[in-house]
């Protein structure tokens, strides 16, 4: 007798099936998106729930294919592509007047996200797929920003630009100063980094902040955590939601604190995740108790650009001084002199000290670094507690005290 054959599947058969069905699922994603603004607005587009899935699988099976034959192969496809959009685009126009072309730029990149899914490129398929949809949603917020912009911030927008695009790259990588503290290439760098970081939190408080006070504390957290701490306490001194938002605004500085080193150092941020998600998850379990309690209101917050030149400026110094404290402190004092200078300067400016406490890493004290990234964010976090107490009702000072106190030692304790 005959065995019967049995059907199986292998791993790389498996591997090209998932691609193209995660080629498909972004496809869907902002097929979805286009199709619920459509008829949300009721404006006719060419594409919607069907058309994006198909140009996204349409383009993982040109770069499937081209992997195999020719990389012509999907240039030819894309060409075909954008013809076939451009004509749609001009008799949508010429029918409904609409000359907007969002959803036809759009319809393109899904075309290059379905080729990144086909050769396995997920980690940018993904986050740019999402990061568009989020773009196509928010149109109305990003067009209310635009319009409401003031002419100092984009003027600030403009000089910083310049300043990091053509003064960046002529600035000098060489250390000065007594024990090397002074690079201006590094000092820059971590300007450059931290702002542009801020000024993404910065547009969200814009745009989406202005719904309710929690998401504009989270969004301002981004931006200055410590300022909208202020903004908070002065305008909600007698709501409990104040407090809400200010818990709010410290993960959101303990989550921008990990980003930072996630994208200097994979070690430290290997080394300081527990403590830090643990402070992250408790502060946003705190504030979600806190929020169900109080009605939403909206809120507004008024935070100064963090592209403006000033604050640039006055950052760069902050993190010099406090990178060449903290060099000299682990050069004459050993560790615990470090541990004593990052938790005193996180008081004043967690940013700055992380970053300067990273440089540690050049001199291999991974573990001295994690430690003091760590206790930087714990004075910083008890820092908001203090001024909470200080200059807000007593009450709401004493319940922020205790609150930040707490997440304080829950930090400590993931650092143990």
């Amino acid at each position: 007798m005959h065995k019967k054959k049995r059907f199986t599947v292998d791993a790389g058969t498996v591997e090209i099936l998932t691609r193209f069905l995660v080629a498909l699922g972004l496809g869907v994603l902002v097929g979805l998106e286009r199709e619920y603004t459509q008829a949300k607005r009721k404006v006719p587009g060419y594409g919607g729930i069907r058309t994006f899935p198909l140009i996204a699988l349409l383009g993982a099976l040109a770069g499937f294919l081209s992997e195999s034959y020719s990389g012509w192969l999907a240039i030819s496809t894309f060409a075909g592509v954008a013809l076939l959009i451009i004509v749609s685009h001009y008799f949508t126009a010429l029918k409904t007047g609409r000359i907007g072309i969002t959803s036809e730029i759009a319809g393109l990149i899904t075309f290059f996200i379905g080729i990144l899914s086909a050769r396995g490129e997920f980690i940018i398929a993904v986050p740019m797929a999402v990061i568009m949809t989020l773009l196509l949603y928010e149109s109305i917020e990003l067009h209310w920003f635009a319009a409401h912009l003031h002419r100092e911030e984009l003027h600030s927008t403009i000089k910083f630009a310049i300043i990091t695009l053509v003064i960046l790259p002529l600035t000098p990588d060489v250390a000065y100063g007594p024990l090397g503290f002074f690079n201006p290439r590094t000092i820059w760098m971590m300007v450059v980094l931290v702002s542009g970081i801020s000024f993404s939190g910065y547009i969200l408080t814009k745009v989406i902040g202005k719904r309710s006070m929690e998401l504009a504390g989270f969004f301002g957290g981004f931006v200055s955590s410590t300022a909208t701490t202020f903004s908070l306490i002065e305008r909600g001194k007698k709501s409990g939601q104040a407090l809400t938002g200010i818990i709010i605004a410290n993960a959101a500085m303990l989550t921008k604190v990990l980003i930072l080193v996630f994208i200097i150092n994979r070690g430290v941020f290997k080394a300081i995740f527990i403590p830090f998600i643990l402070m992250i998850v408790s502060s946003s379990l705190i504030a979600l108790m806190l929020a169900l309690k109080h009605s939403i209101k909206k809120q507004v917050l008024e935070l100064e650009s963090p592209f403006a030149l000033k604050p640039a400026l006055k950052f760069a110094v902050i993190f010099a001084g406090i990178l060449f404290i903290v060099k000299a402190a682990t050069f004459y004092l050993g560790q615990r002199g470090t541990y004593a200078v990052s938790f005193l300067s996180g008081l004043i400016d967690a940013d700055a000290t992380v970053l300067s406490t990273l440089q540690l890493i050049n001199n291999g004290f991974i573990g001295v670094a994690s430690t003091a990234v760590v206790l930087a964010v714990i004075a910083n976090t008890l820092a908001k507690g203090l001024l909470v107490l200080f200059l807000g009702k007593k009450e709401l000072g004493m319940r922020a005290l205790v609150t930040f106190c707490v997440i304080a030692v829950i930090g400590a304790v993931g650092l143990l």
